[in-house]
Formats: C-alpha cells, sequence, structure tokens
C-alpha cells in the first residue's frame, strides 16, 4: 500500500526539506499541506507497524486510514512535545487498542509481511518460515495486547525505550518492564513446549 494524496495538491519541493517541527507549527496553524508532507513521511512506516501488529491487509489499511484521519481531524490540537512521530504512534496504539477490545486478537505472521519482498525462500525456508509462524502466533497470542505491541515496536520496529514510552504514553521505565515481563513469559513457555 502507498500514500496517497490526501487534499489534492501538489507538495512544493522546498516544503519538503523543512524540519518536522517547522512542519507541526505549520500544520497546527491551518497549513494542510504541512500535514500532507508529514502524512507521506509517515505512512509506511505507521502502515508497516499496523500490519505487522493486526496481520491481515486490509485490516491494516482500515486502521491505518482511522489513524491519519483522527490526526488530521485534531492537527490544530497537537502540542509539540517530542516529535510528531510520537504522537502519531500514540495514535497508531490508542487505534490498536480501540480495535481489538471490539474484535477479538489475532496475532498472525505472514511471511510476506515480515520478510523482503524480493527474497525468494526454497521449499526447506517455507518450512521454517511456517514453522516460525506457527511458533510466533502462539506464543504472542499468550501476551496481552499491550505487552504484545511493547514487543512488536521494540523488535519489529526497532524502536527505542524512550521512542516506544513517547508513543505508548508511558515511562521508559515501564516500557522496560513489560518488555522484561512479555520476553519472560514467552520464554516460560517455549519451555513449556519443549518439555511436551
Amino acid at each position: 500500500m502507498t500514500a496517497v494524496n490526501l487534499l489534492g495538491g501538489g507538495i512544493r519541493i522546498e516544503d519538503k526539506e523543512l524540519s518536522e517541527e517547522e512542519l507541526c507549527k505549520r500544520m497546527k496553524n491551518g497549513d494542510d499541506h504541512a500535514f500532507e508532507i508529514l502524512y507521506e513521511r509517515y505512512f509506511e512506516r505507521i502502515y508497516a507497524f499496523i500490519v505487522r501488529r493486526v496481520g491481515a491487509r486490509e485490516v491494516a489499511e482500515d486502521l491505518v486510514s482511522n489513524i491519519f484521519l483522527k490526526a488530521f481531524a485534531s492537527r490544530a490540537r497537537f502540542i509539540w512535545k517530542t516529535s510528531f512521530k510520537s504522537w502519531l504512534y500514540q495514535i497508531a496504539s490508542n487505534t490498536l487498542i480501540d480495535h481489538y477490545r471490539s474484535h477479538k486478537p489475532v496475532v498472525s505472521f505472514d511471511p510476506e509481511i515480515h520478510t523482503e519482498p524480493s527474497a525468494q525462500p526454497s521449499t526447506n525456508q517455507e518450512i521454517d518460515i511456517a514453522s516460525l509462524r506457527e511458533v510466533l502466533n502462539l506464543v504472542l497470542s499468550k501476551l496481552d495486547s499491550r505487552t504484545q505491541t511493547v514487543i512488536q515496536l521494540k523488535f519489529f520496529g526497532e524502536y527505542n525505550h524512550q521512542e516506544i514510552a513517547n508513543m505508548m504514553n508511558i515511562s521508559a521505565n515501564h516500557v522496560g518492564v513489560l518488555l522484561y515481563r512479555g520476553l519472560k513469559k514467552c520464554q516460560e513457555f517455549l519451555t513449556k513446549t519443549k518439555q511436551i
């Protein structure tokens, strides 16, 4: 999925070079093109985060549309604290939580989503990916949605503790605690599974 032109206008080349903070100021003051530039900068990241989290492209597309609509609707209330990215990921996390409240969480591992598109797996690799998919689905399904989100941001999104904390509106220490507990639960589950 690629970003679409939200407002129908062209983006000036010089606008693309503006800092995130300057774009946010302009966005807050009603410059819709500034929002469009931020949308283009973050669309792929948000989409990748959501599709990895929900495992279904159609659901991810709907959720990403809602995330950017929410951001656009509340752009005038945006307050610069750390970054637009943190604010946007907080909206994405809250949207995921709302989604899982109304839908049963289904964590799936789609090899097309989690591997490079140019990689052509051999038959043995396909078997390994299928096995890994089963194990990941099973292990992640044992965790609550908040812990799943932290693990996804850390290991799939490759964000540090402070960035995750900003996105989820929690402390960096709490991120560390959630990661530690979540990974410990995963390890305990895998140990039990091996013993059976």
